[in-house]
């Protein structure tokens, strides 16, 4: 599935709050985690079902060329829903890693999302990435639901862009395409945050992001209208001109003070290359574990207002809660959604032990091959830092 943007969750008016505490002891941590344990796929076990295994730690390891042999392997064995599942891995990772040709050659499916970016990027020149002025500091507003927005220019033309790990792509309005003179071709439809589908186009332009300047930039381009996340009426509350997705940030080290309103973005430098905390597999997820040594998979969404929980992990925990219907909003529009409520939920995760005072859940959905429990909204850092360096594994809070 492709989160295409404007991940925006607007489920309540009540007071949720998120409390971030000192590091956890060396003692609490768990003693190993093991992304083999998220693997949700009804099939039958085989060889396609243990490289899709092999490939899940490939990816959750940092070694995205291992899990795409393994995935081969899956998908040329022939097993079913494994198998089946394998291919949609796959793609994913294809797509993230902008293997366009390699997408067409895997996926005939003319109706395919992916192979209506994929053909509409073929042919584009490669994206480049330069830091010609090192690292620099930015001043950042936080939108409505916590997501960080900082100004950044497309084809010269400047606005405030969200900074949203959420969003698979960067992303622009419609007005904004038009006023910065991007052409672009049709893409068909995207999924959202929701289970709304928008029709895009797809452009490549220049965008500057501080000192990051990247040239013929992929970006989805959106309807003003799909853009527009909240309105009253006719009358537009929150309004999205652009978002800087998931395909710049992975690109970047980034560290955001959401206390002091700033981000300060440079290049990443490799280092020695331990276990990574953040990688990606259908979408940025993130290590943790749960009291004891309960391991957990949480997304991260920093177009999020609220860090939610699933459904299933409420289940398996036993947890009880309250339920009720509420409204979750995102490009595209909003839908009624069935929520859980548990009084207090705690979990640790890169060296923090994060509380949520009320905690909500929404139904499961997993990624990839990957059953996940939870997704870290915004709420977990607006008193704090995050650090992102997804190309060396790096998700830090409070440093």
């Amino acid at each position: 599935m492709i989160v295409a943007a404007a991940v925006l969750a607007l489920s309540s008016c009540a007071s949720y709050d998120a409390v971030v505490e000192p590091p956890v002891p060396d003692g609490d941590s768990p003693r190993s985690w093991d992304v083999r344990a998220f693997v949700a796929v009804n099939g039958q076990d085989g060889e396609a079902r243990d490289a899709c295994l092999r490939a899940a730690a490939a990816v959750a390891a940092g070694d995205a060329d291992e899990a795409e042999r393994e995935l081969r392997t899956a998908m040329d064995a022939g097993e079913g829903a494994w198998s089946e599942e394998a291919r949609s891995a796959l793609l994913a990772l294809l797509f993230d890693r902008c293997r366009w040709d390699d997408i067409l050659a895997l996926d005939g499916d003319p109706g395919s999302s992916f192979v209506a970016i994929a053909a509409a990027l073929a042919g584009a020149p490669r994206e480049t990435l330069a830091f010609p002025r090192g690292t620099a500091t930015l001043p950042i507003r936080l939108s409505l639901s916590g997501c960080p927005m900082v100004r950044a220019r497309v084809n010269g033309v400047e606005r405030w862009f969200w900074m949203d790990t959420g969003a698979a792509f960067s992303t622009v309005s419609g007005s904004l395409a038009l006023e910065a003179g991007m052409g672009g071709t049709a893409a068909g439809d995207i999924s959202t945050a929701t289970s709304a589908h928008v029709g895009a186009g797809i452009a490549t332009a220049s965008l500057e992001l501080g000192p990051a300047i990247f040239v013929d930039h992929p970006f989805f381009v959106l309807s003003d209208r799909d853009l527009t996340i909240l309105s009253i009426g006719p009358v537009p509350i929150l309004k999205v001109d652009g978002i800087i997705g998931w395909n710049a940030i992975k690109r970047l080290d980034v560290h955001i003070d959401y206390a002091r309103r700033t981000v300060t973005v440079g290049e990443p430098v490799p280092g020695p290359r331990g276990q990574p905390v953040l990688f990606w597999y259908g979408y940025p997820l993130v290590k943790a574990h749960g009291a004891g040594i309960e391991p957990l998979l949480f997304g991260l969404d920093t177009g999020a207002r609220l860090t939610t929980l699933r459904h299933g992990l409420l289940d398996r925990l036993g947890l009880e809660y309250s339920a009720s219907t509420v409204w979750v909003g995102g490009a595209g529009g909003g839908e009624l959604m069935e929520s859980r409520e548990v009084d207090r939920f705690s979990f640790s995760v890169a060296a923090r032990t994060v509380t949520l005072r009320k905690a909500t859940s929404q139904p499961d959905r997993p990624v990839a091959v990957l059953r996940v429990d939870g997704v870290i909204g915004s709420d977990v850092f607006r008193r704090t830092t995050l650090r992102l360096d997804a190309s060396n594994g790096v998700f830090e809070i409070g440093r």
